[in-house]
């Protein structure tokens, strides 16, 4: 049902959005594709729009699918930016789960965090060429040393791998009771209270931020 190192029923619609929409702009609308290095790396737009395709195919697949050096690095090319922009679109909320999510805007950076489990594949090149063997032990992805040297991807490089149902987090959502009782006990233990929301599990509820973190508890807003 899924692909990406963690990730959760909304971050699952929203990247179906995001590839539905960038192959659509590709195949549909005749627009190159944003980062040049990586359209030449994947021979170009036809190459590009085959992967999206079979990423779009495996994040509807029953099963989830943690991917590699390549397929992340192309999905962190378009996608990060297409959540931070998914509110500004939907102004008046983000529905998901057949409307039983209405989301005000998705944090971007949870995401990002959430979604990728490293992004080895942005390190300057002659980092990761002065690494030698020393990337094994550190353990970078097989394709990382393609992607920074830009170089075509073997069959191997992009085989996705089967991952643990649990790596899909269950979404909890907070009643408006739970978040009366957060705030009463905010005001005299702040930093418990925030550790307590940070906490996986806390996710979300209608309307919030998601994951669920309410301005009340920011100290900018």
């Amino acid at each position: 049902m899924t692909i990406g190192c963690r990730t959760n029923a909304i971050f699952q619609e929203a990247v179906a959005a995001g590839l539905d929409l960038e192959i659509d702009l590709l195949e549909h609308e005749g627009q190159k594709f944003g980062d040049r290095k990586l359209a030449r790396i994947f021979g170009g737009e036809i190459g590009v729009v085959r992967e999206l395709r079979r990423l779009r195919d495996l994040n509807a697949a029953v099963g989830h699918y943690e991917l590699g050096a390549y397929h992340n690095a192309l999905l962190f090319s378009f996608l990060v930016g297409f959540i931070e922009s998914m509110h500004e679109v939907h102004d008046g909320g983000l529905v998901f789960g057949d409307g039983r999510y209405l989301v005000r805007a998705i944090d971007a950076g949870a995401f990002e965090a959430t979604f990728f489990a490293d992004t080895d594949f942005a390190l300057p090149a002659n980092v990761v060429n002065d690494l030698g063997a020393g990337k094994a032990l550190l353990g970078f992805d097989a394709g990382v040393f393609g992607v920074v040297n830009e170089l075509a991807p073997h069959a191997e490089e992009l085989q996705v791998r089967s991952a643990p149902r649990d790596a899909v987090e269950p979404i909890v959502e907070v009643t408006a009771e739970r978040e009366a009782e957060l705030r009463r006990r905010h005001r005299t233990a702040p930093a418990a209270v925030a550790r307590e929301i940070a906490a996986p599990g806390v996710r979300t509820r209608r309307g919030e931020l998601f994951p669920w973190w309410p301005a009340w508890l920011d100290p900018q807003a």
